[in-house]
């Protein structure tokens, strides 16, 4: 965290963070200078506070200077060098302070503990008010919906991985034109997607501070001398180049990583194996191959590395195209490394006939000794004839041609053990190839085919994961030897999750033991699994987005991932109630009619009313948490969420067991202040052939440790959670009946939700989605302990 540090800022007619500290300050005594006082000859030095947080940083240095830079702040790795004070910036920045923009943005949740230059990171703002303030809304409001929607497609907000001023002011400038200030056909939530999941998160994150439209006009009032003040377009400011469909911000950290990359001519690849299902590591290289793909104006082949088939199958292949499509990855073409089978087997024959392949029929084990200890096999110098005939035998699939394997001749001796002749082509020959059955006898290995196939189909970029850094010396070695066209390698770190099972083939044993109820079980790390479970794609790009493509490999916690999930999903989903089923208390409300029953409209969001209302029931008899119960005591007044307050007149107990609350006897008093009472809980009316029959699921983490120290079976299998599944009946208040599968929401004081099964007779099957959170939201018990679940420490 920022403690206590000054940040020399300039700022010259290449700036493009003119709004970045606008963005963490508060107070400043720059607002108390006029524009009339801002003279090109001479800017006093500002000093400006973060957010009403002062534990955070105290004191922020803003320098206006003339043409040079001191010399102290040249060796400043975090200065930003440029020519000349700004007039413009000063008076700009001068008015925004005016403004209470800022008053909307959330500084505690974007400071970034290990980066000094995060106050610049967030500044584009001024791309955004470039891109609107010049057009005529009511006539350019198609090219900009479809503009910004394109952008939102794969961002959660506009300019960064977090609430900015860019979301602001587009909000704003939306917010004025869509609520009814100019009258359009446009059917505007309905036809873009992406602007109408963001604009319903902007506006909850807004209310949570004013309540009424006109008191977010108010707090949005921009004068116009802002967007005005230069007489159009601010000379210096980054024009063109921050017109792409991606925003700076969410690109800053993916800049120049990939070298020789050209503006549309950019093609990566995403190679998976068909021979499992896509996890949440896999869906990072995805994701990273799209995203660079899309901010290159590119293009990402998808290919299928079907060079196995004693794993592989089409249901994997036809789950990994529904995962990419669930997930809205897009790709240029679909490939297979059979398709150039043919093509592969030309290749090896060339090596062959250059002597820098041969066939060796050494055993699997004593290859792998002399690999080690870099010990020639005695085959290695075999003619090129006999090379070439043992190749053959492998293509027929005959019994001596099952003994050999193909190896490149490269360097025994190199400290690369990767380099000491690895392996081109096995013999497979009893088992089908999904595609091709048996047509093929020898199949050729990933490390062969894919540096020649990404050569020939055009890949300009490979990413790959770091852990595989001693291959790309292999790579290369293949691409070079065969004379084929370069592909520039980046590396990136793998994503690996604490308390999670990454590898496929333990995964398979969890399955095959009956540990997990398949593939697509909420606790598995695969991609339907974790959709499942009720994670949004948006909360899953925003995560992976953040991490960057850095190579440093990190054991992430869950609960990032979840927080950002909760951020998304919250301001979007309706609120229900609902009770333990086996733990109830009758609350008796002696004033009320027996049996009468009372229809109520309510929000079903009290801050989304685009989300609509319910009919909520109520009765002489409610339904309460035996957790709430035990907590209440006689003549108390308590507040029934979303009804009213209610007065306890006694508590019943059983004769037997006086811990065991029989009933509960109150009165009504719905029109009392519930900002006196100190307990609110929900309730359920007991109408019970109303009531909805749910079965909540809550998981824990299927392994007990952060990770295996090793790979035997016998160690791993030891640290197996073998009670990792909870489950709970309860009531649900009657309008959680117009939900669907797949549909989320949050029972109160509970959390959150996702619907999962609907039977046939009408018993919802519902999962608890994690928080992020490391306490329990209320009193109400919970099956795992939110802590551990959160990847937190106990």
């Amino acid at each position: 965290m920022i403690k206590d540090y000054k940040i020399n800022i300039y700022y010259g007619k290449n700036y493009p963070f003119l709004c970045r500290t606008v963005f963490d300050i508060y107070q400043s005594y720059l607002k108390k200078q006029k524009a009339s006082n801002v003279t090109d000859e001479y800017f006093e030095e500002v000093y400006v506070n973060f957010i009403n947080d002062k534990t955070v940083v105290d004191d922020i240095k803003v320098e206006f200077i003339r043409s040079s830079v001191s010399d102290e702040a040249s060796k400043n790795p975090n200065t930003i060098h440029v020519s000349s004070s700004d007039k413009i910036f000063a008076i700009n920045l001068d008015y925004l302070l005016e403004t209470n923009l800022y008053y909307f943005i959330r500084y505690n949740e974007i400071v970034n503990k290990n980066l000094i230059t995060n106050v610049f990171f967030q500044a584009q703002y001024n791309e955004w008010i470039d891109f609107l303030r010049n057009k005529d809304i009511e006539k350019n409001i198609i090219p900009i919906c479809e503009h910004i929607n394109k952008h939102l497609y794969l961002n959660t907000f506009l300019s960064s991985h977090y609430l900015t001023l860019s979301d602001i002011y587009i909000y704003y400038e939306m917010h004025k034109y869509f609520s009814g200030n100019i009258t359009t056909n446009l059917k505007y939530p309905k036809q873009y997607k992406n602007i109408n999941r963001w604009f319903k998160l902007i506006t909850s994150l807004i209310h949570e501070h004013v309540s009424t439209d006109a008191e977010l006009t108010q707090h949005l009032k921009i004068k116009e001398k802002i967007f005005n003040s230069s007489g159009g377009r601010r000379s210096g400011n980054c024009g063109d180049k921050c017109s792409g469909d991606h925003g700076k911000g969410s690109i800053a950290s993916y800049e120049g990583k990939l070298q020789n990359a050209e503006k549309g001519k950019v093609v990566t690849r995403f190679p998976p194996e068909p021979s499992g299902y896509l996890h949440i590591g896999h869906i990072k290289a995805a994701f990273l191959n799209s995203y660079y793909a899309n901010i290159y104006k590119g293009k990402m082949l998808l290919r299928f590395d079907d060079t196995n088939p004693v794993l592989e199958d089409v249901k994997y292949e036809n789950s990994i195209m529904e995962d990419l499509e669930i997930l809205g990855i897009k790709y240029e073409k679909i490939s297979y490394t059979s398709d150039y089978f043919e093509l592969l087997e030309e290749y090896c024959i060339k090596l062959i006939k250059m002597d820098k392949a041969y066939a060796d029929d050494t055993n699997v084990d004593e290859m792998r000794n002399q690999r080690g200890e870099g010990i020639e096999s005695v085959n290695r110098n075999n003619s090129i004839e006999t090379n070439l005939k043992l190749f053959e035998e492998m293509r027929n699939g005959t019994e001596i041609g099952k003994k050999n394997c193909i190896r490149a001749k490269i360097d025994m001796s190199s400290k690369n053990k990767c380099m000491r002749d690895p392996v081109l082509y096995r013999c497979i020959v009893d088992i089908p190839h999904h595609r091709h059955e048996f047509k093929y006898k020898c199949y050729p290995t990933y490390d062969f085919a894919c540096p020649i196939i990404d050569s020939i189909e055009g890949v300009t970029h490979a990413l790959r994961t770091n852990e595989y850094s001693d291959r790309i010396e292999q790579y290369n070695w293949f691409i070079y030897t065969l004379e084929l066209r370069n592909v520039d390698i980046y590396e990136f770190s793998r994503l690996a999750f604490v308390k999670t099972v990454m590898s496929k083939r333990k995964l398979k044993w969890f399955v095959e033991n009956n540990i997990v109820d398949g593939w697509t079980d909420p606790r598995m790390p695969t991609i339907k699994g974790i959709l499942r479970r009720g994670l949004t794609k948006e909360a899953l790009f925003q995560f992976i987005l953040e991490q960057g493509p850095s190579k440093a490999g990190n054991l992430m916690q869950w609960d990032k991932l979840w927080s950002i999930n909760k951020q998304i999903i919250d301001p979007n989903i309706p609120r229900f109630a609902a009770v333990d089923m086996n733990n109830g208390v009758i609350l008796k409300l002696t004033d009320l009619k027996e049996g009468e029953v009372i229809e109520k409209t309510r929000d079903l969001h009290v801050k989304n009313k685009d989300l609509g209302t319910c009919t909520m029931y109520y009765t002489q008899k409610i339904y309460i948490e035996l957790e709430d119960a035990q907590m209440i005591g006689p003549n108390e007044e308590i507040t029934l969420i979303k009804l009213g307050n209610v007065i306890v007149k006694g508590i019943i107990k059983d004769a037997d067991d006086v811990n065991k609350i029989k009933e509960i006897i109150a009165v009504s008093n719905f029109d009392g202040d519930f900002k006196t009472t100190k307990k609110k809980i929900h309730w359920l009316p007991y109408i019970p052939d109303k009531l909805i029959n749910c079965t909540l699921y809550e998981y824990d983490h299927l392994i007990t440790v952060d990770k295996f120290e090793n790979d035997n079976k016998e160690d791993w299998t030891n640290c197996i959670n073998q009670n990792s599944k909870f489950e709970t009946v309860a009531y649900a208040e009657p309008a959680l009946a117009d939900l669907k599968v797949g549909d989320k929401f949050q029972f109160e004081r509970r959390g959150y939700f996702i619907v999962d099964e609907i039977t046939e007779d009408n018993h919802f099957h519902l999962i608890k989605i994690p928080d992020g959170k490391s306490k329990n939201m209320s009193i109400i018990s919970t099956k795992v302990n939110p802590q551990s679940l959160a990847g937190t420490k106990k």
